[in-house]
């Protein structure tokens, strides 16, 4: 399974204790791809994500910051429980997609 995350947007401080663009809630979504028999199957979940203040000694200006370092404070601010969880929750979705538990059927009647 291949996992992606997508930064889809940074709210914002304009300022805050003397720094500006201070990010303090990243809007993210973790998409999870699996091909199997050469059916590609995808799950996603997505939200907001109140993140910690920065450490001013530690601050990286708005301007300078990567996907990488952004999607590291989501991990971080999730822990390693809550960021297993969002996986194992793609994981399920997915092996249902594959092995279905359940199914929407028509009534066997005319309405």
């Amino acid at each position: 399974m291949n996992i992606n995350w997508i930064i889809l947007s940074l709210e914002c401080k304009t300022n805050e204790n003397g720094l500006t663009n201070v990010v303090y809630k990243v809007y993210w979504k973790c998409i999870a791809t699996l091909i199997d028999r050469e059916t590609e199957y995808t799950a996603e979940m997505h939200g907001p994500l109140e993140i910690a203040p920065p450490n001013p000694d530690n601050f990286t200006p708005y301007e300078f910051l990567t996907k990488e370092q952004v999607v590291t404070w989501v991990k971080d601010e999730f822990g390693v429980e809550k960021t297993q969880e969002i996986y194992d929750f793609l994981q399920n979705n997915i092996n249902e997609q594959i092995n279905p538990t359940t199914v929407v059927l028509a009534p066997p009647f005319e309405n």
